[in-house]
C-alpha cells in the first residue's frame, strides 16, 4: 500500500511538471493545440495499462 501511495505521488508530480515544461516551451499563439495534442497521448493509455 505504501508502495502505491508513493508512486501516485511521484507520477501526480512527474505528470504536472511534464505538462508545465510543455507549456512552457511552446510558442503562446500554439499553445492550445500543443494541449491538444500532449493531453491525449499521455491519458489515452491509461485504459490498457489496467487490465481487467
Amino acid at each position: 500500500m505504501t508502495v502505491a501511495l508513493a508512486m501516485g505521488l511521484v507520477m501526480g508530480v512527474c505528470g504536472t511538471l511534464g505538462n508545465a515544461l510543455v507549456q512552457a516551451a511552446a510558442n503562446p499563439t500554439h499553445l492550445g493545440r500543443v494541449t491538444s495534442v500532449v493531453m491525449p497521448t499521455a491519458v489515452g493509455p491509461t485504459p490498457l495499462s489496467h487490465p481487467a
